[in-house]
């Protein structure tokens, strides 16, 4: 039986959800916690396969993690109605270990988090992903900057600016903006710049709450 502690606050878009699983015979529902300190007593008090919170959680959650033993830490897994491809990337940059979506029979959800569990899934696998040719362990790589001012074009690209917002805030030229784009992939051997977006992001360091 898979064994889970929720992390639900008040209000929260997993009150439905958490009211299917309690009457899955597959799950067993550890505790249902509405702060960090709630459930990082729940994930002490006992083994945990699997800690789900909602999308409103992800800095919570890493601090959650910071305060639990390493050698007894479940898998974390963030939940959405329809998580979108945003979710996913944060969840990679995290180092959370899958994304469920909740609008969904609660077989379906408590197969998905127990598959999470088992390592038989991954995030790099998400269909949300699928379209952009992300080829194995190419989110594992660092990016390569050819010169100074790629690692801040290939911020404000992972930020959502198109090359002539960038042009401005950096103060270039157009068309030296769309070289080092050019650049950036060609060097780092990809194929578009959602694909060097979704590396940045992964790339920025989120820090720990310990």
């Amino acid at each position: 039986m898979l064994r889970i502690v929720v992390g639900n606050g008040p209000g929260s878009v997993l009150d439905s959800t958490v009211e299917q699983l309690a009457v899955s015979p597959a799950v067993e529902i550890v505790g249902v916690a509405t702060t960090g300190r709630e459930s990082i007593d729940a994930l002490r008090s006992s083994a945990v396969d699997v800690f789900m919170f909602p999308v409103d959680w992800f800095n919570l959650a890493r601090m959650i993690r910071s305060c639990i033993d390493g050698s007894a830490e479940p898998s974390y897994v963030v939940a959405a109605p329809a998580p979108s491809r945003v979710h996913v990337v944060r969840a990679l940059q995290y180092g959370y270990d899958g994304v469920v979506a909740v609008d969904q029979h609660a077989d379906a959800v408590s197969t998905h988090l127990a598959a999470v569990a088992a390592g038989d899934v991954s995030l790099y696998d998400h269909p949300s992903l699928a379209s952009l040719d992300l080829e194995p362990g190419l989110l594992a790589r660092e990016l390569s900057y050819p010169t100074a001012v790629d690692a801040d074009v290939a911020d404000l690209i992972a930020s959502g600016l198109t090359d002539a917002d960038i042009a401005e805030t950096l103060s270039l030229p157009l068309q030296t903006v769309r070289n080092r784009v050019e650049a950036l992939l060609t060097s780092n051997e990809l194929s578009h710049r959602t694909q060097l977006a979704i590396l940045q992001i992964v790339s920025w360091k989120i820090p720990d709450f310990a």
